[in-house]
C-alpha cells in the first residue's frame, strides 16, 4: 500500500481547512464571531492546522522517497 498519495490528499484537505479558518478569523474582526468562534480561536486553529499540514507534507516526501527506493 502506498502512503504518499493518501498523505498528499490529507495535506491538501488540512491546508484548505486551515485557510478557511484563517479567512473566518479575518471575517470575524476584532471583537466579532464567525460561526460561533471568536477571532483568536480561529487564528489558533489556523496555526495548528497549518503546522499539521506541514507535518503531513513532510511525511509525504519521506514516503515518496522510500517508495522510489523499493
Amino acid at each position: 500500500m502506498k502512503w504518499s498519495p493518501i498523505l498528499h490528499i490529507l495535506t491538501m484537505i488540512i491546508g484548505l481547512v486551515a485557510l478557511l479558518s484563517l479567512i473566518g478569523a479575518w471575517i470575524a474582526g476584532e471583537n466579532g464571531r464567525f460561526l460561533g468562534f471568536s477571532q483568536i480561536h480561529l487564528f489558533y486553529d489556523a496555526i495548528s492546522l497549518f503546522l499539521f499540514a506541514i507535518l503531513a507534507a513532510l511525511g509525504t516526501l519521506i514516503h515518496q522517497n522510500e517508495e522510489r527506493r523499493n
